[in-house]
C-alpha cells in the first residue's frame, strides 16, 4: 500500500518562505505520515522485538539506502519529521530573537522618555511629575519603584493635579493606609471629580460614617446629577435622618428636584410626602399627592399605581380627612390602576383588584367570584390578611 507523503521522496526541506505557523503545520503532517508508515509496517515483522530493533536502526540512520520499500518509506518519514523539527526550532528561535529585539528597543525608548520626563519633573513641571510617577509605578522601562512613584505623584497632587491625586489614593488604599487614601481622594473630590466623589461616599459608608457620606452625596447632587439620581438619594437621607437631621421639607425639596431632573420614579416619593405629612393644607396636599402619584404610576411604578387606584376609588364616596374636591373619582380608572399594580405583584392592589371584580356587572356572578378568588389567592400567598379573610368569605 502506498503511504501518503507531503513532498516527493527526495525533498526533505520545508520551503524557506514558510512562516513559523506553516512550519509547525508541516511538522504535524510529517508526524502523522510517520505514524501511518509505522502502522502499515507492522505486518512485516514477526515479533515486536524485531520491529523495535529495525526502527531503532531507522531512527539512528534514516539516510541510508534501504532497499525494502516499507523501510524506505519509514526512513523518509523520519527524515521529514527530523527536518521539520529543526525548521520549527530555528524559526522559533528567530521569532524570539526578533521579539526580544523589539522589546529591547521599546525598553530603550521608554527609558529615554522617562529620563526626559524626569528632567522636566525635577524642574517643577506638573504633567511630567505625573508621567514619570506613572512610569516608575508601572515599571515601564525597568523594575517598578513605588517609592519614587509616590514621591513624584505627591509633587503633582499637592499642586492640584487631579489624576495624581486619584492614583495616590488608590496606592494608599491598596496599602491599607486609609487616612492617606482619603486625604488625596478628598483633594480630587473637592475639585468636583465625579468618580472621586462617588468613591469617597462609598468609602465613608463602608466605614459607617454617615455624616461624611451625606456630605459627598450632596456634593454629587449639586454638581453631577443630570438624571436626578443623587437628588433622590439626598431626599431619602433627609427623610430617614441618615447622616443629617431628619427634615421632611428638605426631603420633599430634593425629591421634587429629582423629578425635575428627569427621575420620574421619584414622583412617588413626592406623592408620599404630600399624602402623609400635611406640609400645606390637607386639600392642597392631597391634590399634589394625586398629581405626583399619577406621574409615577404612568411610567409603571407599582406602588404609585396602587395609590392612584386608592385615590380614585375613595373619591367616589368622599371620606372625612382624605378628600379633595379637585380629584374626580372614577371606579373604571381605579380598576385599571389596581390591575396594573396587581399584575406587578403588589399584594394590596391584588386584594383591591379582587374586591372590585365583585362589581363588574358585565360578568356573571360565578365569573366575578372566580376572578376575585384568583386575585385574593395571589395576595394571600404574600401574607395579606384581608385577602385571606376574603377567601374565607367567598367559601361560604
Amino acid at each position: 500500500m502506498d503511504i501518503p507523503i507531503a513532498f516527493p521522496v527526495a525533498e526533505y526541506k520545508v520551503p524557506e518562505e514558510y512562516t513559523l505557523e506553516q512550519k509547525q503545520e508541516a511538522l504535524s503532517i510529517a508526524e502523522q505520515e510517520l505514524k501511518v508508515a509505522l502502522t502499515l509496517s507492522e505486518d512485516f515483522f514477526e515479533t515486536q522485538e524485531e520491529m523495535d530493533t529495525v526502527l531503532q536502526t531507522l531512527r539512528q540512520h534514516p539516510d541510508q539506502p534501504y532497499t525494502k520499500p516499507f523501510m524506505k518509506k519509514i526512513a523518509v518519514a523520519i527524515l521529514r519529521v527530523n527536518t521539520c523539527k529543526q525548521e520549527v526550532e530555528d524559526a522559533s528561535k528567530l521569532v524570539l530573537e526578533r521579539n526580544q529585539a523589539t522589546v529591547n528597543a521599546k525598553v530603550k525608548q521608554m527609558l529615554e522618555i522617562r529620563q526626559n520626563h524626569k528632567i522636566k519633573a525635577d524642574q517643577g513641571d506638573i504633567q511630567s511629575q505625573y508621567e514619570v510617577a506613572k512610569l516608575y509605578y508601572e515599571g515601564i522601562g525597568e523594575t517598578s519603584d513605588k517609592k519614587e512613584a509616590i514621591k513624584y505623584y505627591k509633587l503633582a497632587a499637592d499642586k492640584g493635579h487631579l489624576a495624581s491625586q486619584n492614583e495616590l489614593s488608590m496606592i494608599y488604599f491598596k496599602d491599607d493606609n486609609d487616612s492617606e487614601g482619603i486625604k488625596y481622594l478628598k483633594m480630587a473630590a473637592d475639585q468636583g471629580d465625579e468618580e472621586s466623589i462617588t468613591a469617597l461616599r462609598e468609602t465613608y459608608e463602608e466605614m459607617g460614617n454617615q455624616e461624611e457620606a451625606f456630605k459627598y452625596y450632596k456634593l454629587a447632587a449639586d454638581k453631577h446629577d443630570d438624571n436626578g439620581f443623587w437628588a433622590d438619594c439626598i431626599g431619602k437621607m433627609y427623610e430617614e435622618g441618615r447622616g443629617v437631621r431628619r427634615s421632611i421639607p428638605d426631603a420633599l425639596t430634593y425629591y421634587k428636584l429629582s423629578v425635575d431632573r428627569g427621575n420620574v420614579r421619584a414622583a412617588y416619593d413626592v406623592g408620599r410626602m404630600h399624602d402623609f405629612n400635611g406640609i400645606t393644607s390637607s386639600t392642597k396636599c392631597l391634590t399634589s399627592a394625586f398629581k405626583y402619584y399619577k406621574l409615577a404610576a404612568d411610567i409603571g411604578h407599582r406602588d404609585a399605581q396602587y395609590k392612584v387606584g386608592v385615590f380614585l376609588r375613595k373619591h367616589i364616596m368622599p371620606e372625612a380627612n382624605h378628600y379633595s374636591p379637585e380629584i374626580r373619582g372614577d371606579n373604571t380608572e381605579a380598576f385599571k390602576y389596581f390591575g396594573k399594580a396587581a399584575a406587578q405583584g403588589h399584594p394590596d392592589a391584588q386584594n383591591a383588584y379582587g374586591e372590585m371584580y365583585s362589581y363588574v356587572t358585565a360578568l356573571s356572578r360565578e365569573e366575578r367570584r372566580e376572578r376575585s378568588l384568583k386575585w385574593y389567592k395571589m395576595a394571600a400567598t404574600q401574607g395579606h390578611a384581608k385577602a385571606q379573610e376574603n377567601i374565607i368569605r367567598l367559601s361560604y
